[in-house]
């Protein structure tokens, strides 16, 4: 009897084994079809996107009602973190970065009285003083917390190492009384404030007309002095986004450069996600252009190389695309697809299908065919290698303000 029992209690684990086994074998055929109905779906929603990469998914969902947004919550992305002074505000007390810590000190709008207009933007104008010793920034109104942002920044720059400084800050009240009448500018928020900065009055001479005349040392030496001047805000923990010609000030006969408006810079931390809608076309990084929001740094140092390869080339841009999208085509025009189609993998980033039928068999060029007889005493070599590394799709291969500080290029004599 009990060699019965025995045979038989083999026999039913060895069944339970068996269904165990079947069980996970359904399983996993159950989850594949899951995930391939779900490949479908998003290729039914999305079928003007070009993908890139292998996005595992983490939780199978029903999209069809769901945005991009929501798929990319379910999928694995990798985070950029920057090379450098990526713990700068993780270390910093929270009052140095958090805006609801922070209130604006007001001075007294009596001191300032304005003349002529010299500059204006989407967000202000610029009017100099009677006295022609300082600058108004009169802000549009907009909201509290970028001008908190703003100030904020100013203040922490101290207008040390070739930032400008902030003197003062007063409000508007007849653009606040409207901006109470009327959406913000920023479409985000609904409560308009209109204020002033101060700053010293600088003898700018347009980049445009200042540019084509530099020799190959004052090139050198501004290039050097805007370099310290966004290393310096970097260290601070703080992103520029829109580095460009006109927001470099020069006092060519002082020899004196200042980067000015920062009304888009920002506090950097580590893997969080930003705006893309910062940097002007012909200075936005790739990241940018390519929708990853989780960007660093290095948005400035590829603005910094588009600035500087215009100077070196006597071209006013390297990069003119009509709007976004061609404009990271003329980008993938000169530095080629190859590279471009690894960072989109290893980053697990998409391109949009028209742009990828464009773009698909571009080969890298050389940057050679820049040089000319009117600018081949200014660009050589080592500008061009400079160039080069700064110019790259991926941002932690791009060289940093400190490393391009380093370089052969300000070495030589």
């Amino acid at each position: 009897m009990i060699p019965f029992i025995q045979n038989l209690i083999i026999k039913i684990i060895f069944i339970l084994i068996i269904f165990e086994f079947f069980l996970q074998v359904l399983d996993f055929f159950i989850e594949k079809e899951i995930e391939k109905e779900f490949e479908k779906e998003i290729e039914k929603e999305f079928d003007s996107f070009y993908f890139f990469g292998n996005w595992k998914i983490q939780n199978p969902i029903n999209i069809s009602n769901n945005t991009f947004v929501n798929i990319k919550n379910y999928c694995i992305r990798k985070s950029s973190i920057s090379r450098v002074y990526s713990q700068v505000n993780n270390k910093n007390n929270k009052d140095v970065w958090d805006l609801d810590l922070f209130n604006i000190k007001y001075g007294n709008p009596n001191n300032y009285k304005k003349a002529e207009k010299i500059g204006s933007g989407k967000y202000s104008n610029v009017y100099l003083c009677e006295n022609k010793k300082y600058v108004i920034k009169e802000l549009k109104p907009i909201s509290l917390n970028k001008i908190k942002r703003e100030i904020k920044v100013l203040e922490i720059l101290e207008g040390k190492n070739n930032t400008i400084k902030l003197l003062d800050v007063f409000k508007n009240e007849e653009e606040e009384e409207e901006g109470k009448n009327q959406s913000c500018l920023d479409s985000r928020y609904h409560n308009c404030t209109s204020v002033s900065l101060v700053f010293e009055y600088i003898e700018n001479i347009n980049y445009k007309e200042l540019y084509p005349n530099l020799t190959k040392q004052e090139i050198k030496y501004y290039m050097k002095q805007l370099l310290i001047a966004l290393d310096y805000s970097h260290s601070k923990g703080i992103m520029h986004r829109d580095v460009k010609p006109s927001n470099v000030l020069i006092d060519h006969q002082n020899h004196r450069l200042e980067l000015c408006d920062w009304g888009l810079g920002e506090f950097y931390h580590p893997g969080k996600e930003y705006i893309v809608r910062v940097a002007t076309r012909y200075y936005k990084a790739p990241e940018l252009l390519l929708q990853k929001k989780d960007y660093d740094y290095s948005v400035d140092m590829w603005a910094f190389g588009c600035l500087f390869a215009g100077v070196v080339f006597r071209s006013n841009a390297i990069f003119k695309g009509s709007n976004n999208s061609d404009q990271l085509v003329k980008i993938v025009e000169q530095l080629g697809f190859n590279d471009l189609d690894q960072y989109l993998i290893q980053n697990h980033l998409f391109l949009d299908s028209e742009v990828f039928e464009i773009v698909k068999y571009f080969e890298k060029k050389d940057f050679s065919p820049f040089v000319n007889e009117e600018n081949q005493d200014i660009a050589n070599q080592n500008a061009i290698d400079l160039i080069e590394k700064l110019l790259v799709y991926d941002s932690k291969k791009r060289l940093t303000a400190r490393e391009a500080l380093e370089h052969q290029y300000f070495q030589e004599e």
